[in-house]
């Protein structure tokens, strides 16, 4: 015979937003859990689903069983659930209620049958004993929340039928958390007479055992809502309940939790500052949504905030404010110290801000604006725009940058140059020198602050170059980085640089040196060197023995170091000949001119330059031309000079 029986839904540990809070207790119980190694076996398994529910959210809790039902034939129970695939299944079962994973083993006959699988039968049980039973999913992720709580009873066909319990566990139990207390609601229980309360600041409650928890404590008899005062704040405190009829207490609730705690201060205001005027000052802050009211504590002297700030002279407050909030009345030249606080009527009042400070003042006079400098010939001359009140000006000079009325003592060269009008020309400067420059303005009363910075370098007239002398242009050929004549053969140097130059008159191509140090700089110098005995007929010279930027300090290693840098496109540069050599010397040139034309040659020197003649007597000499009278003989090879290369087209 099957006879139905009353299915108690008990469902697992949930706060008021329904999150789960079943793994939060086990920590605290752990001493208790691990009594026996089957304890301990599941809570190393739970630490590991923990871990996993702690992963950063990215993966679903595991879910409990669904459609957990049982079916009673004499005294055997059967358990059904949805089995899904690689999922196990631990079933939890005991003669009392309240069975969960963390209370099986101290209630009436706690037992689990860990891995089970849908249908599951049981055997052998004693007649007319309720048995109640939660059933978990198990898999790599860890343990399942439990499923509802429910309930059977083994009946022998002989045995008498007892009545059946109909009253539900009360549903949508909440928690609601204040300052020291919890309220408590839920839906009524249709039937009920009354309603019993459990509470303890431990997971795992149960009608019979709650009084072995931490904070064990029954309410009976109470009524939706009900507040419990006198709680500790930040300690969690957990809840079930249980409806009572005319046949006793019903199967509890699904267990709540709450953590009382104080109000929240309101945060402290942001941005809070000062601009001090004619006996007022103004101050500022920003708004915050969360902040109902503003408050102002003031003093004479540093030290305020909302506590003592009556005890310091010229104290004040200002309540319910916004900003900005002007403070009137000051006295000019005293010091006023500010701090601000917010206020919530749930909150209470907020931290102070840091404290900031201002003095009132006479309108300031406005600095002079537009200020220019411009420089000439050792003078400078200073203009500015007029500003309102002032009938004078100061300006303020030196040689360094940060002039003002307070640091021209200070700076090199400081200058100042007091009630002047504009424009101001200041005379005797030195050229080159850049001069920075401040203006202010004045009245009988006061002196502005110092405008912007300026600053002006004085010098000469820029004279341009003249054009190359036609001389020059009937002789040479100046040509551009390719190698190339340039187009416009009377601009000089300064305005159109270049690298190499042809005689007209031998079409010889010619190297020229540059102003700046590097590879071809007009003062370095090379000893004669050449590894070829066809060249240095028998006597290499001295290898690396000038002063020189850019290559080796010899002829050789200069002469490929130009070869390797493709001057003017070209790649086949040499140490001109004696006869090539002196075909460049003009013996017109005047001392101190270099006797060469400096229009086609600029920055030539008045020095030695080696050629590539040998001495026919001693080759450990060589034959150079001497620019600075025009004149060839003849050196040493170790003797330093300068080079001037060449190429044939």
């Amino acid at each position: 015979m099957i006879r139905p029986l009353l299915i108690h839904r008990l469902g697992s540990t949930t706060d008021a937003g329904g999150n789960n809070r079943r793994w939060l207790q086990l920590t605290i119980t752990i001493a208790v859990l691990c009594v026996t190694l089957a304890a301990c076996d599941f809570f190393d398994r739970d630490k590991q689903s923990a871990k996993s529910d702690a992963g950063g959210g990215k993966s679903e809790p595991l879910a409990p069983p669904q459609d957990f039902q049982t079916q009673v034939q004499g005294s055997k129970v059967t358990l059904t659930w949805q089995q899904l695939p690689k999922n196990q299944y631990n079933l939890y079962m005991a003669n009392e209620p309240g069975v969960s994973p963390l209370t099986v083993d101290r209630l009436k006959n706690g037992i689990v049958h860990e891995g089970v699988n849908s249908p599951f039968t049981l055997s052998g049980l004693q007649d007319g004993m309720t048995y109640y039973f939660v059933l978990t999913t198990v898999s790599k992720q860890g343990e399942s929340d439990p499923s509802i709580e429910l309930s059977a009873t083994p009946v022998s066909e002989l045995a008498e039928p007892q009545p059946e319990k109909t009253i539900e566990p009360p549903k949508n139990l909440q928690a609601a958390a204040g300052d020291g207390q919890i309220t408590l609601t839920w839906d009524p229980v249709l039937g009920a007479t009354q309603y019993n309360l459990y509470m303890a600041t431990e997971y795992g409650i149960n009608p019979k055992l709650y009084n072995q928890l931490p904070e064990g404590m029954a309410h009976l008899n109470v009524t939706s809502p009900y507040t419990i005062y006198g709680l500790k704040n930040h300690v969690v405190h957990y809840f079930v309940i249980a409806a009572v009829d005319k046949n006793g207490e019903g199967p509890i609730s699904a267990e709540v939790f709450a953590t009382p705690s104080p109000p929240k201060r309101p945060p402290t205001p942001r941005n809070f500052s000062a601009q001090p005027g004619d006996g007022q000052v103004t101050l500022y802050w920003d708004a915050d949504p969360q902040i109902e009211r503003y408050n102002i504590y003031s003093a004479r002297q540093s030290g305020v905030n909302a506590e003592v700030y009556s005890h310091l002279p010229g104290s004040m407050t200002v309540r319910n404010i916004t900003s900005p909030y002007v403070f009137r009345g000051l006295n000019n030249g005293t010091t006023y110290y500010f701090v601000l606080t917010g206020e919530t009527d749930a909150g209470g009042e907020s931290l102070a801000t840091e404290e900031i400070a201002a003095t009132p003042h006479l309108p300031q006079l406005p600095p002079p604006t537009n200020v220019q400098a411009l420089a000439s010939d050792r003078k400078i001359t200073v203009r500015w725009q007029a500003s309102n009140g002032a009938n004078r000006y100061n300006v303020y000079m030196a040689r360094q940058p940060g002039v003002s009325p307070d640091t021209i003592k200070n700076l090199v060269s400081g200058a100042i140059f007091e009630s002047v009008t504009s424009p101001l020309q200041i005379n005797d400067l030195q050229n080159d020198v850049t001069y920075y420059l401040t203006v202010t303005a004045a009245n009988n009363a006061q002196e502005s602050k110092a405008s912007e910075e300026v600053s002006a370098t004085p010098q000469k007239p820029y004279i341009p170059p003249p054009p190359r002398t036609k001389s020059s242009i009937d002789n040479y050929v100046t040509m551009d980085s390719d190698g190339k004549p340039l187009s416009d053969q009377s601009k000089p140097y300064p305005l159109q640089p270049w690298s190499c130059v042809q005689s007209k008159k031998s079409g010889l191509i010619w190297e020229v040196k540059s102003a700046e140090q590097g590879l071809r700089y007009s003062q370095n110098t090379y000893t004669w060197y050449h590894p070829d005995s066809k060249v240095n007929q028998g006597n290499p010279g001295v290898l690396n023995g000038g002063k020189c930027t850019g290559s080796g300090c010899d002829i050789y290693a200069f002469t490929q170091a130009v070869n390797n840098s493709n001057l003017c496109g070209f790649n086949d540069w040499r140490l001109p000949t004696r006869d090539e050599l002196l075909t460049l010397v003009d013996t017109k040139a005047t001392y101190p001119r270099p006797t060469i034309d400096i229009d086609a040659f600029p920055n030539a020197i008045n020095s030695y330059y080696w050629t590539s003649t040998v001495n026919n007597f001693d080759p450990s000499m060589a034959w150079f031309v001497y620019f600075g009278s025009g004149y060839d003989y003849y050196e040493y090879k170790s003797f330093a000079s300068h080079v001037r290369l060449v190429r044939k087209p």
